[in-house]
């Protein structure tokens, strides 16, 4: 064989198995493989795992209304939902009404990276449970402030 074929069947077979490791690469992270996909998210900057673990700290109100419209009321408050961006508080970065959280950024007065988890637990159908996570104290207390005190005028805080 002559040294370019050779390269190019070397070339090859790289390109070959380079194209089966993405491939199956791939198939590992959308396979349901919760640590890969954990992975995959954390180095995406997408994982809620860091909030979920500041839920041990964090502050929490129950109120009388259904999922849905606390749910709703609480992204009422987000830049997007408001026409005029200046009475917006927040820009959401993430949210999953099925798993039941929002992950807001931007927040005024704060650095805009900073990430703070609403997570909604649904006690009964009629009685829901927020709780706000961050590992910024500042940006939990503030936003807490924001969305409880929205969220009192609209439903009954249980206590």
């Amino acid at each position: 064989m002559v040294n370019s074929e050779k390269r190019k069947l070397k070339n090859m077979l790289v390109s070959r198995n380079v194209s089966a490791l993405l491939v199956l690469l791939f198939l590992m992270a959308s396979s349901g493989c919760s640590p890969i996909k954990e992975t995959v998210k954390t180095v995406w900057g997408s994982s809620i795992r860091p909030l979920e673990n500041a839920r041990q700290e964090a502050v929490s109100k129950t109120y009388s209304c259904d999922f849905d419209s606390c749910y709703d009321e609480v992204l009422s408050l987000s830049r997007a939902a408001n026409e005029d961006s200046e009475k917006g508080h927040f820009d959401v970065f993430q949210k999953d009404p099925v798993k039941g959280f929002i992950v807001i950024m931007g927040l005024n007065e704060n650095i805009n990276t900073t990430e703070v988890g609403i997570f909604f637990e649904e006690v009964t159908s009629d009685i829901i449970k927020v709780e706000i996570a961050s590992a910024s104290t500042s940006a939990k207390e503030k936003i807490s402030e924001i969305i409880f005190n929205h969220l009192a005028n609209k439903f009954s805080e249980i206590k």
